[in-house]
């Protein structure tokens, strides 16, 4: 019995260094260590390069060992892909590309980490399949586009050292020492407890608690000019909750109170009306159609001035008229419908 859990846990591990080389670059037996430590894989570096000298040397993993100099690198074979590769389809591949591309700044960076060789894995098989594909189907990543609903603007340059030790104080839920620049110029410097990062459009924020305070704030992340992890164990409060801060309108321009409003309006574009009913503001937006044709919606909304930009943009193009805003207060409504 333990020399079958034994071969089991070689199989599993020859496939975990396996996902990790690289087809297009070399990578050394110290470099797929730190992969396999990031994703919680342990392993000894004379057993990691005892299994890539055991894969080097037979055809059945594709693996090529360039030992012209050491340390040794190694690759995936120019000949065929790798076991795992030639399972993934195109559609697979190009699923995972632009799964990449919208959780780059939004998974942990041990997690990212771990990750990385499947990304690599499917962009390798992606470019090969399309290489030898018609033109039309080279084309088809330039025929995929995400648009705003704002001006778009650059994001701001973010440190790769920072991101990195914020999302592991994050994962590990440890504390952070950070020098900050505020907005006003001020330079701080202190321990913080990180609960959550969030992204608004091009910018990365992270909500926090500074060591002796229990407001919760919110950083920008560019603005962080050192960021280290510690081993004290961060204190996150019992009742925080994500979302709720999120819901609570610190991320809407607004003063933060919170504070909910009901917006009335009448208007007239029967493109607007599908548009509304189509996606609409919440759970508690009511839209009726009017006998003489025109239209007529309320909602509850956190009041901020994204509401007054809405209107500004909207009002001639919709035909809006008859708006209220009114104050609400204990209505009853569940976080959740907003």
């Amino acid at each position: 019995m333990p020399r079958k859990s034994s071969t089991l846990d070689e199989a599993v591990m020859l496939i975990q260094i396996l996902t990790r080389i690289p087809k297009g670059r070399l990578i050394t037996a110290q470099q797929l260590k730190q992969e396999l430590d990031a994703a919680g894989i342990p392993i000894r570096i004379r057993t990691l390069q005892r299994y890539l000298k055991t894969m080097a040397s037979t055809d059945v993993f594709g693996i090529d060992c360039d030992m012209r100099s050491r340390p040794y690198g190694y690759k995936q074979s120019t000949a065929g892909g790798t076991l795992l590769s030639q399972q993934m389809s195109v559609h697979e591949c190009l699923l995972l590309r632009l799964a990449q591309e919208h959780m780059r700044f939004m998974i942990p960076t041990t997690l990212s980490k771990s990750l990385s060789p499947l990304f690599d894995m499917a962009s390798q098989k992606f470019n090969e399949t399309l290489s030898a594909a018609p033109r039309n189907e080279k084309a088809w990543l330039k025929k995929i586009a995400v648009v705003g609903s704002s001006l778009p603007m650059m994001p701001p340059k973010i440190s790769r050292t920072i991101f990195e030790a914020v999302s592991e104080a994050l994962f590990r839920e440890l504390k952070l020492e950070i020098e900050y620049d505020s907005a006003s110029g001020k330079q701080v410097k202190s321990l913080i407890t990180p609960l959550g990062l969030v992204q608004q459009d091009v910018r990365l924020y992270l909500v926090c608690m500074f060591d002796r305070y229990e407001n919760v704030r919110h950083l920008a992340l560019h603005r962080l000019t050192k960021a280290r992890v510690t081993e004290f164990q961060a204190e996150r409060p019992k009742d925080f909750s994500l979302d709720s801060y999120v819901n609570s309108c610190h991320f809407n321009y607004s003063d933060g109170s919170g504070r909910k409003v009901e917006l009335s309006f009448r208007f007239t574009n029967a493109v607007t009306a599908l548009n509304l009913n189509e996606t609409p503001f919440n759970r508690t937006q009511r839209l009726e159609k009017l006998p003489d044709g025109s239209f007529h919606l309320s909602v509850i909304l956190t009041d901020s001035p994204l509401i007054d930009g809405w209107i500004a943009v909207w009002k001639d193009k919709a035909g809006i008229s008859e708006l209220t805003r009114t104050p609400v207060t204990g209505s009853g409504i569940a976080p959740q419908d907003y």
